[in-house]
């Protein structure tokens, strides 16, 4: 708030509307480079101040003059927005990313004390300390940096075009080349969120411009999948650093082993449910979320419930996983935790980091960069999105549902998996199509049965039936005639005419 410079009498509008505001006048502030500032008092203690961007200058004796005329602009302005039920202050994008930012917050603390979340935000998602997190991040990173420049900083949200639109585009674009299209796509859905803010919670009525985001090429983009050889080796290389060790006695084990176990573990349960690996506290897997059965047979049958971008499914799980949960059960038995709410959770209290024991782990990324890296998988000039990462392993798992599973439709492992129908079908439906190939050829033209024909010069002639007799003539006259294709007892009939 500007300070009122006591030195330059204040210039007061009249008449005003008596009934809605106090008093209206101009003062200049005490800043080194001078403005004139109109302030508003209304009802309440509550006041509008804004500047007229007028400068005052000392020595002129009309020095008032403009800056009375901007003021009954800015006056009409505000009475306009008055009447018609708004705020008084213009709603700007930088003002609604703050309020939107501030509901936000108090939604996530909110939901973290409740025993599910309540506070939905206006664009469908429960706010959770994540994805506030993740928000302030795109905000205060690609979004607020453009939007803070002096074309926009005062700009009201309802007069951004759909040409401001693209030039922010274009400048993101400049400014991270590398985002990838999920990436870009969650930053447009922040951008959105803050037009529905003004529109919804500020009550602003404006048609906001389109954010249009680039379709995602999901064959292109996706990481590879890890292969049997690479999976394996990562495993032996985790079991060698842990085994000997987590056989020792309790009190002789080192912190380290423990938690390279875990981490096995966790890999494990990844590759045997094929689920998204989690990397926040509120996605990890709890105990009552696997449902164990048994098959008509007498069969162990194991599921585990999921909670993933806004979709609940049921993960089958290969029955090796129970050999998993074995091992968990008798690791954290052994440490008084027969009990435990959570499948995967910290072995012992780390009070430097805030960790105690029982709480779940919400990430094992810095352990995969290490295993990765110590192997060698991940070559630092490959771009992002074809380096091996956990979420290698779910790939690798919905390619083996395919290849494996033939009578299992997409959509059924769509299902299964968690994931879209367009995911499944575009990135791994190739995988089929290499294992039907043969069976998708029984009905195409035979291509043994026909031979091309070329000039001397290479040009292609046409083609001729296979082992005609034009066929023999050609490829005795010059086999690079027929493409070098030999017919079937040529050289017996020439060794017969020798």
């Amino acid at each position: 708030m500007p300070k009122v410079d006591k030195t330059v009498p204040k210039v007061y509008l009249s008449p005003i509307n008596e009934s809605r505001y106090k008093r209206a006048y101009l003062f200049v502030n005490e800043q080194k480079k001078p403005y004139w500032w109109l302030r508003l008092d209304l009802p309440g203690s509550k006041q509008v101040v804004r500047s007229t961007k007028v400068r005052y200058f000392e020595n002129s004796p009309d020095h008032d003059k403009e800056a009375i005329k901007v003021a009954w602009q800015i006056y009409a302005e505000i009475d306009d927005r008055i009447d018609q039920d708004l705020a008084p202050k213009v709603t700007t994008i930088n003002s609604a990313v703050r309020e939107y930012m501030s509901d936000a917050k108090e939604g996530y603390k909110l939901n973290e004390q409740l025993a599910a979340p309540a506070e939905k935000s206006i664009f469908g998602a429960y706010w959770t300390r994540q994805n506030y997190s993740a928000y302030s991040n795109w905000y205060d990173k690609v979004i607020l940096p453009f939007f803070k420049q002096a074309e926009y900083l005062s700009k009201p949200i309802t007069e951004i075009t759909q040409r401001d639109i693209t030039k922010w585009m274009a400048w993101r674009t400049k400014n991270f080349p590398n985002y990838s299209p999920s990436t870009l796509a969650k930053i447009d859905t922040a951008l959105r969120a803050t037009f529905e803010f003004a529109l919804e919670v500020k009550g602003e009525r404006f048609v906001p411009p389109r954010i249009k985001t680039p379709k995602q090429n999901l064959v292109e983009r996706r990481r590879p999948t890890i292969d049997d050889d690479k999976f394996y080796k990562l495993q032996e290389h985790l079991r060698n650093q842990f085994q000997k060790e987590i056989a020792l006695p309790l009190e002789n084990i080192p912190l380290k082993a423990e938690q390279r176990f875990l981490f096995y573990c966790w890999i494990e349960t990844l590759e045997h449910t094929g689920i998204r690996p989690w990397s926040s506290t509120d996605r990890a897997i709890k105990m009552s979320d696997i449902e164990k059965r048994k098959s008509n047979a007498g069969e162990i049958q194991l599921f585990v419930k999921r909670k993933e971008k806004g979709k609940t499914y049921t993960a089958p799980a290969t029955r090796y996983w129970i050999h998993t949960l074995n091992r968990l059960d008798a690791f954290y038995e052994a440490r008084g935790l027969k009990k435990r709410e959570w499948l995967i959770c910290h072995s012992r209290d780390n009070p430097a980091m805030g960790v105690k024991m029982g709480d779940p782990i919400a990430s094992f990324k810095t352990a995969w960069n290490t295993a990765i890296r110590d192997l060698g998988f991940n070559d630092s000039n490959l771009p992002k999105n074809k380096r091996f990462t956990p979420y290698t392993i779910r790939h690798r798992v919905i390619t083996r549902m395919l290849v494996e599973n033939p009578d299992l439709s997409p959509i059924e492992i769509a299902g299964n998996v968690g994931s879209s129908l367009e995911m499944v079908s575009k990135i791994y439906y190739e995988h089929r199509a290499i294992r039907n190939y043969e069976k998708l050829q029984e009905n195409t033209v035979d291509y043994l049965s026909v031979v091309d024909t070329f000039s001397k010069s290479g040009g292609w002639k046409g083609a001729i039936d296979r082992d005609s007799d034009l066929h023999v003539t050609l490829y005795r006259e010059n086999p690079k005639l027929v493409g070098g294709v030999k017919p079937n007892g040529i050289e017996q009939t020439a060794q017969r005419k020798v």
